[in-house]
């Protein structure tokens, strides 16, 4: 009981401006409305609704994740050993290079990933969403000012596009592949 309440919780800013875009009010009453009207679809209920359904659920759901971690092939889970602070990737792995080096991303575990912002300067707007922790990317071009990326995403989770750091705290959060 309490999970679920801590779910509803974290998922309930980002579900408002959804259901008011489709005439809902933006509150929990709201939400228990919206999910009315789709439960009352019955028939209308299609094949891919029920797919993305599930698949949300996945998403919010860290037992279900573990229980079948391919079910959202898209996804992209660090392995358990990637969530302990003292994991390190094997030695020998390429330095950092120029445009079109790519990296996995080994740092943000405990943040849920990597700060992503639109801009290589530190105080550019960031992302709503992080890079997470197993991510792979491809640099866009040099890296630049120390130790700042442009990034496309190639696999895992977070924005397809942005600027993210590869050192914090002396921490390496990009290692080459």
């Amino acid at each position: 009981v309490e999970e679920v309440k801590l779910r509803q919780d974290v998922c309930l800013p980002y579900q408002l401006p959804i259901i008011e875009r489709y005439g809902f009010e933006p509150s929990k009453k709201g939400v228990q409305d919206s999910i009315k009207a789709t439960a009352a679809l019955g028939k209308d209920y299609t094949e891919d609704m029920n797919r993305m359904h599930f698949q949300l659920q996945w998403i919010i759901n860290p037992a279900a994740q573990e229980a079948d971690p391919d079910f959202v092939p898209d996804a992209s889970l660090p392995r358990p050993q990637e969530l302990d602070p003292a994991f390190t990737y094997a030695l020998g792995v390429p330095e950092p290079g120029g445009r079109g080096s790519k990296y996995v991303v080994v740092g943000g575990a405990r943040s849920g990933g990597l700060l992503v912002r639109r801009g290589a300067e530190l105080d550019s707007p960031a992302y709503p969403y992080r890079l997470r922790t197993g991510a792979k990317v491809e640099a866009l071009e040099d890296i630049v000012g120390g130790c700042r990326l442009h990034y496309k995403r190639l696999s895992g989770d977070g924005p397809d596009f942005g600027w993210v750091s590869c050192v914090a705290g002396g921490r390496e959060l990009l290692r080459a592949v």
